[in-house]
């Protein structure tokens, strides 16, 4: 199955828990309406031994039916729900994995 992964990084660490309750309340229902999306989970960074300082402060992993379907739309959709989020994120990268059946 599709996996899609976004790294949020923001402007202001001391911001998460506003933009946990923004995202949650804003791009997870819009997220999760779309047919293709099957599930949609967020997650706080953590610092660990090792880890780098270029972390993301969250992941968020969506699980997806249909790529080409989710593809189709996604440019759009992201743009539409993450806009809001600008103010709080300084840069979002996205990274799309499928299973290696290994």
């Amino acid at each position: 199955m599709p996996r899609v992964f976004f790294a949020y990084f923001l402007r202001d660490p001391g911001a998460a828990h506003e933009f946990g309750e923004r995202i949650e309340a804003d791009v997870k229902p819009a997220a999760l309406g779309e047919e293709s999306v099957l599930s949609w989970n967020l997650h706080r960074s953590v610092d660990w031994p090792g880890s780098s300082e270029n972390r993301p402060d969250f992941v968020c992993v969506v699980d997806v039916t249909d790529l080409r379907a989710w593809s189709d739309g996604a440019s759009d959709s992201i743009a539409g729900t993450h806009g809001g989020l600008a103010d709080l994120v300084k840069r979002i990268a996205m990274t799309v994995t499928v299973e290696t059946g290994g």
